[in-house]
């Protein structure tokens, strides 16, 4: 039986917890060990310039520096994905994810321009006094302030309905270039690159550059279906110099390779 997509959700937000807390003991235990490397050398203990020393020294004191760095950079990860999971616990978010996420826009819309007609038919008086604004800020525009900010949020909305129902509209489908297998699988919302073996540095990094990152519980490199996502996944396989794999469609929408 396939996971709803609220159970998805918590099992993804789960994992991030999860990676976080790996990670965030990992940065611990580099910190401790970068301090335990500082120990060694005595409080204000220059380096003997010209001493048969000072090269080891600076060596070492470049590796207490790196380490630290590395401690740094893996506290900044887990923060990483501790706001990750966050996000995705956040019940006022609305994920591009979601199956029903043109049915909450649209609901978000409507309350939005309810709002709105509120607003409108209140005076600035009102408004402040609603507020609870102190009396140094009475001379303040909250009337036009509250219908700007209204709008924006208005406008981004039915942006995001937009976005989302084109999104949707791209049929499930797959095909295989220089032998890497690109598939739009709209029940995860996701384009996905599956490579015949680990993709070269330059590939990987201009993977990331085209927003890809890899999943290692699906095995591909993938990101959120968009035509541009389409056409950089394109674009990566036509530059990888490998045979192609003819194709052809199937009755459920998703392209095989003909053996």
């Amino acid at each position: 039986m396939s996971e709803s997509y609220a159970e998805k959700q918590a099992h993804k937000a789960e994992r991030f917890r999860e990676l976080a807390g790996r990670v965030r003991r990992e940065a611990t235990t580099t910190h401790a060990r970068a301090e335990s490397m500082a120990d060694v050398i005595p409080f204000g203990q220059p380096i003997l310039v010209g001493h048969h020393s000072e090269r080891s020294d600076r060596n070492f004191r470049n590796r207490i520096d790196k380490t630290f760095r590395k401690s740094f950079e893996l506290s900044d990860k887990a923060e990483h994905y501790e706001k990750r999971a966050e996000n995705i616990e956040n019940p006022y978010a609305i994920s591009s994810d979601d199956p029903e996420a043109v049915k909450k826009l649209k609901a978000k819309v409507e309350k939005l321009e309810k709002f709105r007609e509120v607003i409108r038919g209140k005076t600035n008086e009102e408004i402040w006094k609603d507020r609870g604004s102190p009396q140094s800020l009475a001379g303040w525009d909250f009337k036009r302030m509250h219908l700007e900010s209204i709008g924006r949020r208005l406008r981004d909305a039915k942006k995001r309905i937009d976005e989302v129902q084109k999104t949707q509209s791209i049929p499930a489908s797959a095909q295989v270039i220089n032998g890497i297998t690109i598939a739009i699988d709209q029940s995860d919302n996701r384009v996905k690159l599956s490579f015949p073996s680990i993709p070269p540095p330059e590939v990987r990094t201009k993977l990331k550059s085209y927003g890809f990152h890899w999943s290692p519980m699906n095995r591909t490199w993938q990101r959120q279906i968009s035509n541009a996502a389409i056409y950089y996944a394109e674009e990566v396989a036509k530059g990888s110099g490998q045979a192609t794999t003819p194709i052809v469609q199937t009755t459920s929408g998703i392209e095989e390779r003909i053996l």
